[in-house]
């Protein structure tokens, strides 16, 4: 909503005010927006406080507030002004998708899945809620549920290359390589969107042509280049280079307001780099801060493996597991904890409840087939 619908919303709850009164709410607006988009987030927030003084039950001022929040890092905060905007319109896409911008940058999956699936509830027609919904699914690890979704949708709207694209990657997960494949191709020949043939090659494989393509978005838009760089450095580590991914996640985070995912992928980096005290270091507070934060505690726990603190990543590996007991990569690294504490049989346990949940279709490494090999023997 625009400066000016917000200002309209205000002034007609107040219109049994004096003129004068009216006119103050006309200023603390337009001070509030001149503040936002003059990038003064704490100032903004002061005025949207006394706005909402003055008119506590529209929920544009918590919106804009709650944004403010957001480019301050501040997602708690984000978090509330959203939820308290949505008890006066329980349905608003802005004040939703805040919420599900919040807890991506925190790292809970699980909430971003409660909203999209009442969406899907909703709206089961709906593609964009389907897809939505199935791609929460997905980060969940339940693929398959996710697929069926995603059939759903590509029933309703048949040649939406990213629906192909993305269906096509998780057939090829489910050892559906030859469906997925199809799907894959004839999703290159539904785009002529540069970022989505990036993306499908990659998918494809194909990771030089998609970091050819990404080459040239970045050359042909700097101000967006720290965004399709840390697209290049995730195409950069599928060809297992992870040194010059490092490289380019350092340079591009720089320049980024919202840092955590972009640590993660540079502690991941770090830890194929076997620079496991670095990782420790540039994780432990996204961890304590974040339980939910699967993939970073998953991470944070492998590099405690590797240098020793075995009793440390015991405490935490289950309760990382229990967060997203479909994926695989905190059963994988449970094997390793086990391996170093001497027992086998927990070890191998958990290597193959790794293998079940797809661990070789989602991560380049082949880490695991070689610790599999020992439990054969």
């Amino acid at each position: 909503m625009s400066k000016n619908n917000l200002l309209l919303s205000l002034l007609m709850l107040c219109s049994s005010w004096a003129f004068t009164q009216n006119n103050e709410i006309e200023r603390l607006v337009n001070a509030a927006f001149t503040a936002y988009n003059t990038g003064k987030y704490e100032e903004a927030i002061k005025y949207f406080d006394t706005v909402q003084v003055h008119a506590p039950a529209v929920y544009t001022s918590y919106l804009w507030q709650g944004k403010a929040y957001l480019n301050l890092c501040k997602y708690d905060e984000s978090i509330k002004m959203a939820k308290i905007g949505l008890t006066f319109d329980d349905r608003n896409e802005e004040l939703i998708n805040l919420l599900v911008q919040n807890y991506y940058f925190i790292g809970n999956d699980h909430l971003r899945l409660n909203i999209r699936k009442k969406q899907y509830d909703e709206a089961p027609n709906n593609v964009d809620c389907i897809a939505a919904y199935a791609y929460s699914l997905f980060g969940m690890g339940d693929f398959k549920q996710g697929v069926s979704l995603l059939k759903e949708a590509i029933k309703i709207k048949p040649n939406d290359p990213s629906l192909l694209n993305r269906l096509g990657f998780y057939l090829d997960v489910l050892n559906e390589k030859e469906a997925g494949l199809k799907l894959q191709n004839q999703a290159l020949e539904a785009t002529d969107d540069d970022l989505m043939k990036a993306m499908i090659f990659s998918t494809l494989g194909k990771n030089d042509k998609a970091i050819l393509i990404l080459d040239q978005l970045i050359q042909n838009n700097p101000a967006a280049g720290f965004y399709y760089n840390n697209i290049k450095a995730s195409f950069l580590m599928e060809q297992s280079k992870f040194e010059e991914a490092k490289k380019m996640l350092e340079k591009s985070i720089k320049s980024q307001v919202h840092k955590n995912p972009t640590i993660f992928l540079i502690a991941s980096t770090n830890n194929q780099l076997g620079n496991y005290q670095t990782v420790i270091d540039d994780l432990e507070s996204i961890v304590k801060k974040y339980p939910h934060y699967y993939s970073a505690n998953a991470v944070y726990c492998w590099a405690l493996v590797e240098i020793g603190q075995l009793n440390e990543a015991k405490k935490l590996i289950d309760q990382t597991i229990d967060v997203k007991p479909l994926r695989p990569l905190a059963y994988f690294v449970k094997g390793l904890l086990y391996e170093k504490l001497n027992r086998p049989e927990i070890a191998c346990e958990n290597f193959n409840k790794a293998k079940e949940r797809y661990f070789e279709k989602l991560y380049t490494t082949n880490a695991l087939s070689t610790h599999l090999n020992k439990c054969s023997k």
